[in-house]
């Protein structure tokens, strides 16, 4: 502030080729002065801008002058007169000046991907007939195309993974290891929704088939997963929110109990049962390809996505007997981690009206735990009053874990405008 006056340096973006720091002067409400004060084409530049200004009109300005390499830049001005008549190249009449109201992306993302069902057995001082379960899904080519749009403020765009499997047959078992892989996902969002925060609801529709094995001998299995997430993005491209996933599986359950005023647990039975999972999280991640694809105009480097994920599930299945003792169900505590990491080279052209392309390899993982063992509880205590009044009454504890690993290397092949 100077006088009356009040100037402020504030970032601004109209597309990736036009973007940069603005400086304005206000007075008495209203704005005198509105100029590029700095337009960078080849790289993002302007984050977090400050202007300092002292009582006699110098003033400092401070930015980062180079986002993704995390250069700053300081730029001291004598006189208020000094500081007006830093501008820039300012863009008419073509379409650099425009904000992009129009954008489409389409790419292909073939990958080798294996998933892996774990299901933790107890240690055999704990049960009896352990159900030692396991599934047996094919690993293959999965190859995923997506397409999406945005127009003015409003985002959609949908994608489809199909992944054939040769028929693997068990010479051991003679039964089919693996038949196909199906995914389906869209989503819909809105940019700069509050603060600068894009808003986004995406939806996937999976199935998976193979076999699952377990004392009883070998059986088909399909497993059909739904997922629904509300995920926001800051102006920084991180993002959070939260995830329902449902789905359907296989599981080993196993049931542990403690009469009234016994402190450790016995076991009662186990059994395989068709579970019904309904699993919900929030998360964190980020994700550079996210980030260049909207502000940078060329980049060859590492990508890397990483997010992290909390939540709870609930298991249910038809209720089974066991020592006359009803189970049909658990809750588990759960987690996920996302990650993929690669290599990426990525270019818009000005030439093209700013369409671009991005092509890259990596390797991608996602794990998520259901609850952690199947091992038999720990004894009861009787320490405290809540531990004594417990001990009194009866117990019944049921353990389904089972984890998921998808993972595998991929190639990327990507189109923007």
């Amino acid at each position: 502030m100077h006088g009356a006056d009040v100037f402020v340096l504030y970032y601004y973006y109209r597309n990736p080729f036009n973007k940069g720091v603005k400086l304005a002067q206000l007075a008495d409400g209203v704005v005198k002065v509105n100029q590029t004060y700095l337009r960078q084409q080849d790289h993002n530049a302007g984050w977090d801008p400050l202007l300092a200004m002292r009582d006699d009109g110098s003033s400092t300005a401070t930015y980062l002058s180079d986002v993704q390499a995390e250069v700053s830049a300081t730029d001291p001005f004598p006189t208020v007169e000094a500081l007006l008549e830093h501008r820039d190249t300012e863009v008419r009449g073509t379409w650099l000046d425009d904000a992009r109201t129009v954008s489409v992306d389409a790419g292909l993302m073939p990958a080798f991907q294996q998933w892996l069902v774990s299901v933790p057995d107890p240690s055999a001082s704990d049960v009896n007939k352990p159900r030692h379960l396991s599934h047996s899904f094919s690993p293959g080519i999965v190859t995923r195309a997506w397409l999406g749009m945005r127009v003015d403020s409003v985002q959609f765009g949908a994608a489809y993974a199909q992944q054939l499997l040769s028929d693997q047959v068990s010479a051991a078992a003679g039964s089919t290891a693996g038949k196909a892989f199906q995914v389906f996902s869209g989503f819909v969002g809105i940019d700069r929704l509050f603060g600068g925060t894009d808003m986004r609801v995406a939806w996937t529709r999976a199935r998976y088939d193979g076999t699952v094995t377990d004392v009883d001998g070998p059986q088909p299995a399909q497993s059909v997963q739904d997922a629904v997430e509300l995920q926001l993005i800051t102006q920084y491209r991180f993002r959070y929110g939260a995830r329902y996933r449902g789905y359907g599986l296989r599981e080993a359950a196993y049931a542990y109990y403690a009469p009234p005023n016994v402190k450790t647990y016995a076991p009662i039975g186990s059994a395989t049962v068709d579970a019904k999972v309904h699993r919900g999280e929030l998360f964190l991640g980020y994700s550079n390809l996210d980030y260049l694809s909207k502000y940078e105009t060329r980049y060859f480097g590492p990508s890397y996505d990483i997010e992290l994920g909390l939540g709870g599930a609930v298991s249910t299945w038809n209720a089974v007997s066991m020592a006359g003792q009803t189970v049909d169900g658990t809750v588990d505590f759960v987690t996920s981690l996302t990650a993929r990491l690669g290599l990426v080279w990525y270019r818009r052209f000005v030439g093209m009206r700013g369409a671009g392309i991005m092509t890259g390899l990596g390797y991608q993982a996602v794990a998520m735990t259901n609850g952690i063992g199947a091992s038999k509880p720990s004894d009861r205590k009787d320490e405290t009053d809540s531990e004594k009044q417990s001990l009194a009454r009866e117990s019944l504890t049921v353990q389904a874990p089972h984890h998921q690993l998808f993972h595998g290397p991929y190639f990327l092949l990507g189109l923007s405008y």
